[in-house]
């Protein structure tokens, strides 16, 4: 009976640590690209994390304008996700049809100041040729403007990949954040 307690406490506080280190990785994320443009995309399989990074992309001056005029349009390269290891890249690639929708598309529709610190954005995405739109909160972190957005693979008609016969399974939610300068 101790064995069994003793077991079932460990797994408890493995899962506790894993959730801890899933939400410091979301923070830590947005720190860490606050200096850049990036698009930063985070999942979790029932086994573990991941996080895949697209920060090959950038205007000419490496600033966005939020003018109502002239609001940021992203196309970023799905074969430029880089999630630090090769199969997971692989993966991704491979499950958003990067060899027939080369390109996911990002388009600011509106964006508005709500507070000091907080402005409303409405997203349009365009991946594998479908378009949906979010409504996503922005963040000022230095000189660069955070937004978290959770996006299904289902929203764009996607299966969430598995592994090993369905042993390792991804979560069908991700956690898009984009970090753009701003002028």
């Amino acid at each position: 009976m101790k064995g069994a307690y003793f077991l079932c406490s460990l797994f408890l506080k493995i899962m506790v640590m894993k959730n801890l280190a899933f939400l410091l990785s979301l923070l830590i994320s947005g720190l860490l690209f606050s200096q850049g443009n990036s698009v930063v995309v985070n999942g979790k399989t029932n086994v573990n994390t991941f996080k895949c990074t697209h920060d090959k992309f950038n205007q000419a001056s490496n600033n966005y304008s939020f003018k109502k005029d002239q609001l940021p349009y992203l196309q970023l390269e799905v074969n430029h996700f880089d999630c630090k290891n090769r199969i997971m890249t692989q993966d991704l690639r491979k499950t958003l049809k990067a060899d027939h929708f080369p390109t996911m598309y990002v388009r600011f529709l509106s964006f508005q100041k709500v507070s000091e610190k907080q402005y409303t954005a409405t997203i349009e995405v365009k991946l594998t040729g479908k378009i949906r739109n979010y409504t996503t909160s922005f963040y000022p972190v230095n000189n660069t403007l955070v937004g978290r957005e959770y996006v299904r693979f289902s929203d764009f008609g996607l299966k969430a990949p598995t592994k090993m016969g369905g042993m390792i399974v991804v979560e069908d939610q991700l956690n898009l954040i984009l970090t753009l300068n701003h002028l």
